[in-house]
């Protein structure tokens, strides 16, 4: 017995070294994974870095063909570096393949689970020791480059998240491009249309879509909407409400990642500014900076809620509400409507913010604002007319309910005005002289709607006192 291990030890050690194995050794390959923007590669400054997607680097004639031999990732400059052992008798021929998947997605054909590829040129007898570069730049014209677009806006928006939240969601899959009739998201994956690859306000607005389900950040009934319409002329009020902040908040969610972010600085076209463009399938630009709230339609109006929404981070009163700050107080609310949500921001907010923001909703049509000739003059030793705009939704269902405030110079209410069913309160003689002795310098008003589901109440801005009638004028 143990002369025949020593026998066949005696036999392999003699094989081995009549045909000794190949030495092992390395190839290293390393590149940069780009894609090309709208632009095309002639213009400078569209080639952009595919950032944290899969590379796999593929033999290309060992079958089946283009066997993967290894996989890694690239960088957030689109740089990748790996090796792979090989033997020194070995020639490969190398392909280098990007796909469209990310952490933040997976960009998937249509009706398949299978990523784009950008590949690279085939790299022929490549060797032991060696080092291979292998870059790979998208055409613009391609689907598969264009895939790499929205992959890289869907990272982007991801990153905002884990700032904002500090949590990493969890890969979201993509169908590209799809045949429906819009972009959307389905509750479970996201579809983008072939004319939405270089839109970002898309792109991005469904991917808040998707955070607002992960988060339950909204209850959205779905269907047909637009920037141009209170939604409440065709809709119940419940969903008119919900639609509106379902819609208004992704966009928003949309354009403040991208400045958040710092997304200009990539020059990729319409990215990373402060208005929603869409481009190649329809022609939409609006502006979420907009300085005297035209377009804004009130509660039911998507426009408005992004509008107010993102005017709260960019006020210079000292009361401007930073993402990260707005972010918790949503995910701590979970609103449904704008109403709920501004509620919650006005509870972290002292008189002067909330008076603040309150000028912000009155802008957009939201809260009640002044009318241009409030308070209307009147005759000596009479008081004088308030009268404002109700705002609130659509025509039919505006503010109907409003409480009226006079403040004195410390901000304490000398007089309250409550359940006013019109636009207009004019004090009594006796409230005009306490009004006058009590050093009245300005006043707000407070608007609901009471059709069901009630909503607001919306605070509006900090108004002045009537100049003519002011304290300093003398008593009546």
């Amino acid at each position: 017995m143990t002369f025949r291990r020593h026998f066949i030890r005696y036999v392999a050690s003699s094989v081995l070294a009549l045909f000794p194995l190949p030495a092992l050794a390395q190839l290293s390959v390393d590149g940069v994974v780009r894609w090309t923007d709208s632009r095309g590669p002639a213009q400078a400054g569209s080639k952009h870095p595919a950032r944290q997607v899969r590379v796999e680097i593929c033999d290309d004639k060992r079958p089946p063909q283009q066997q993967v031999l290894n996989v890694t990732t690239t960088d957030d400059s689109g740089f990748f570096s790996t090796t792979l052992p090989i033997t020194t008798a070995e020639h490969l021929d190398i392909v280098v393949r990007a796909r469209s998947e990310s952490p933040a997605a997976s960009v998937q054909a249509v009706g398949t689970t299978e990523t784009f590829i950008l590949p690279s040129q085939v790299y022929a007898n490549q060797t032991a020791g060696s080092t291979l570069h292998a870059d790979i730049v998208g055409n613009f014209t391609t689907t598969n480059n264009g895939a790499f677009s929205v992959l890289d806006s869907f990272l982007g928006a991801r990153q905002f998240v884990s700032n904002v939240s500090h949590v990493d969601l969890p890969q979201v899959a993509v169908e590209f491009p799809t045949g429906k009739s819009t972009s959307f998201f389905d509750g479970s994956s996201v579809h983008i249309l072939f004319g939405d690859k270089w839109d970002w306000d898309v792109t991005m607005h469904e991917y808040g879509h998707y955070v607002s389900k992960h988060f339950s950040l909204d209850d959205n009934p779905g269907g047909s909407h637009s920037f141009d319409e209170n939604l409440r002329d065709r809709l119940t009020k419940s969903e008119a409400l919900r639609l509106a902040w379902g819609e208004g908040w992704p966009t928003y969610f949309a354009i403040t990642a991208q400045i958040e972010m710092g997304m200009a600085s990539f020059g990729i076209p319409n990215v990373g500014d402060t208005k929603y463009s869409d481009t190649e399938d329809v022609q939409i630009e609006l502006d979420l900076a907009s300085s005297d709230g035209d377009g804004s339609l009130g509660e039911d109006n998507e426009v408005s809620v992004m509008r107010v929404l993102y005017d709260l981070g960019q006020t210079n009163s000292g009361t401007a509400l930073l993402p990260p700050d707005l972010w918790k107080i949503l995910a701590d609310t979970k609103p449904t409507t704008f109403s709920t949500a501004l509620t919650a921001i006005d509870g972290k907010e002292d008189l002067k913010g909330t008076l603040s923001v309150g000028t912000l909703a009155g802008k957009h049509r939201i809260a009640p604002s002044i009318t241009p000739e409030s308070p209307m003059n009147s005759p000596p030793n009479s008081s004088p007319v308030f009268t404002w705009n109700a705002n609130g939704g659509g025509k039919t269902h505006r503010n109907n309910q409003f409480i009226v405030r006079f403040y004195d110079p410390s901000m304490n209410v000398i007089i309250l005005a409550d359940s006013i069913a019109t636009t207009s309160y004019q004090p009594s003689t006796e409230e005009w002289k306490k009004l006058k002795n009590g050093g009245f310098t300005s006043w707000s008003i407070t608007g609901s709607n009471l059709d069901d589901p009630s909503s607001g109440p919306y605070l509006s801005g900090l108004l002045p006192a009537p100049a003519a009638n002011s304290a300093s004028s003398g008593n009546p």
